[in-house]
């Protein structure tokens, strides 16, 4: 038995530490749920809105709900190591299926809400998934659209959410709606629950996660920006003990947390953050609607006021641009009492980040608090204490912006393969533009020759599911895993992440160049950017691909074509303006001129732009569910922009 294995059927030998919390003991997904339960029974345990009303789960409800969803997998005939496939947006059902599945020895593997008939067939086929749950008629309706075949294992498909008449079978495989489902179980017995549950080890896969090397023990399916995912096989030691070290050790989050949940249950923050965290701290999990990042987030917040929140870098963008677009009038009172708070406030994030939790302790900060205060509570982070970010870059000039407003978030980074974060910030430690420390237990360095940032530790995945090759090309013989990232740790430890290896452009000349830092350059230099992308590999020079901010359409997504309040600027109200106006086009060049004279070298400045007809979204493909940049799908859809500017 060793570190790694392919084989969901094998068990994996745990990376031990000789003392602190690499020592720690060893621990299950079930042993803590149960722990959980038994210490937190008739406390509410999640939320979720259903009918224009909460609806409310104690754990011991939870449990039951739990329970009943194992008697259900067993009465179908899922045996431990089988996977349990779930595709929908994040709901109670979604979270006991896991669960439940994980109870029985069996794995959850989610797949992404968004992906297409292709997508989740690829998933259900390469994890042989002998249940696929799913929500509602529309997500069923992609299973149908697939050969038969590629579903061959599939025992039934369960449709919940909302209730209907059950789904006529798929192929060989029966239809259930939830209720049936349910009910299907009733035959089988808490002992045969139990002594599956009983039969659960440590070392052995419960999740299946699609890892950042593209593709998840959970087996978790990566949310790859090219070709198809691989399953990053998580361990229930590294759930459980990342997620201590994580969210008890470091962020020393309680059973009186509220989390709000509404990132995809089927990446690993998402996962981490709303199911292992909750059952490991016993805090309150509370479900956002579906259409949260299409508009009712911020409702949804004002009636949560989660004190733990955790945003991807364009969540936190969204809410920065609202705010601005409600400044006051420049040179108003109003705006003169704001100006003055900003002050107070990055003067104190200033100071907080040498170390200084509050450097002018004076009637300043009391006026700057108060205003601060009303700013949160219009956000629904009133009572937050804890602000996060990562799984994607994210600009020190929003970190800035935020923290002068007293909101300082945390960056953190992490993937797939290490189980969530392997790097933390918190309020006493962080450096802004880095993603903070190794976590407790852990290795995190930079290889010598390339930079590439490498971890060890037991928060490292067992293996990508049958993908051996993959497995030894990301794991060496010395147990470190290779992130594919390039990076530096400074002297005091934070690491700072400068692009993906795969990334770099290599110009013409031979240069190497890691476009996110002269992408986050140009938009720190044009606020009316909602997206660049810079151009060049085996190219003479650098051009860079624009989309500007917008007013969002009817579905609050970014695809409308009238100007946001930031990019309507030289008398343009919508894109195809700008896109003809010389006057916009020369504020661009201005912008593009100071980027360049802020980049590293010649060989990093951009010569030439175009501005696209729409923005970067997940349902135009350009974006990953995580709001990762898919390079080749852009370029691959703009190759013509590209091509007339070279």
């Amino acid at each position: 038995m060793g570190y790694t294995t392919v084989d969901p059927n094998e068990t994996v030998e745990i990376r031990m530490g000789a003392s602190g919390p690499a020592a720690r003991p060893p621990t299950t997904v079930v042993e803590i749920f149960k722990k959980t339960v038994k210490e937190c029974g008739s406390k509410v345990s999640m939320r979720c809105e259903r009918d224009g009303a909460w609806k409310e789960w104690t754990w011991d409800g939870y449990h039951a709900d739990v329970m009943k969803v194992a008697k259900a997998l067993l009465a179908l005939g899922v045996k431990e190591r089988d996977a349990v496939a779930i595709i929908g947006f994040n709901s109670p059902e979604w979270v006991f299926t896991w669960i439940g599945a994980v109870l029985i020895g069996a794995m959850g593997t989610g797949i992404y809400a968004t992906n297409g008939p292709d997508g989740v067939a690829y998933v259900v086929e390469h994890s042989k998934a002998k249940v696929v749950v799913a929500e509602g008629a529309k997500q069923l309706a992609k299973f149908r659209e697939v050969d038969a075949a590629r579903l061959a294992s599939v025992l039934a498909f369960v449709a919940y959410l909302p209730e209907e008449a059950t789904p006529a079978p798929i192929g060989s495989a029966q239809g259930m709606n939830w209720a049936g489902f349910l009910a299907s179980g009733a035959g089988v017995s808490d002992d045969d629950v139990e002594a599956k549950a009983g039969a659960v080890v440590a070392g052995q896969c419960c999740s299946l996660i699609s890892g950042q090397q593209k593709g998840d023990s959970t087996l978790i399916y990566t949310s790859g920006t090219t070709g198809n995912p691989k399953a990053v096989m998580i361990s229930h030691d590294s759930l459980t003990w990342t997620a201590h070290v994580g969210f008890i050790d470091v962020f020393k989050c309680t059973s009186e947390e509220h989390v709000l949940s509404y990132l995809p249950l089927s990446h690993i923050a998402g996962q981490m953050m709303d199911v292992v965290a909750p059952i490991l701290t016993g805090c309150t999990l509370h479900f956002a609607r579906p259409d949260a990042l299409k508009g009712s987030l911020k409702d949804t917040l004002g009636e949560v006021r989660p004190t733990v929140f955790f945003g991807v870098p364009r969540v936190w963008e969204k809410f920065g641009e609202a705010m601005k677009a409600k400044a006051a009038t420049p040179g108003s009172m109003k705006d003169k009492v704001a100006t003055f708070a900003k002050g107070c406030g990055a003067a104190k994030y200033a100071a907080a980040e040498q170390g200084d939790p509050d450097p002018n302790n004076c009637m300043a900060n009391l006026v700057a608090g108060s205003i601060f205060g009303k700013i949160k509570g219009a956000l629904g982070l009133d009572r937050c204490r804890l602000f996060a970010t990562g799984a994607a870059p994210i600009t020190t000039d929003l970190l800035k912006y935020f923290g002068s407003l007293d909101i300082n978030i945390l960056e953190l980074f992490g993937m797939s393969e290490v189980t969530g974060p392997t790097n933390m910030s918190t309020a006493d430690n962080f450096r802004v533009g880095k993603c903070g420390l190794q976590i407790p237990g852990t290795e995190t360095a930079c290889a010598k020759d390339t930079s590439e940032v490498i971890f060890r530790g037991r928060h490292v995945m067992m293996g990508y599911m049958y993908n051996q090759e993959a497995t030894d090309k990301t794991i060496d013989a010395d147990g470190w895993l290779h992130s594919g990232d390039v990076g530096s740790i400074d002297e005091d430890g934070y690491l700072k992440i400068t692009g993906r290896i795969k990334e770099i452009l290599i110009t013409a000349a031979g240069e190497n160049v890691a476009p996110v830092l002269i992408e986050d350059e140009i938009k720190r230099q044009l606020d009316c950017v909602a997206n660049a992308m810079v151009v060049g590999d085996q190219k003479k020079f650098l051009t860079v691909l624009l989309t500007l901010k917008t007013k969002p359409d009817a579905d609050g997504l970014p695809l409308g074509t009238e100007l946001a309040k930031d990019a309507a600027l030289c008398g343009c109200a919508t894109i195809a303006d700008a896109a003809a106006s010389a006057d916009y086009k020369k504020m661009i060049e201005d912008g593009l001129k100071k980027a360049n004279a802020n980049a590293i070298s010649r060989a990093q400045n951009v010569q030439k732009f175009a501005i696209l007809p729409v923005d970067f979204t997940q349902e135009g493909n350009e974006l990953t569910p995580t709001m990762k940049l898919k390079r080749k799908v852009v370029l691959e859809k703009y190759a013509d922009v590209v091509a007339g500017l070279y």
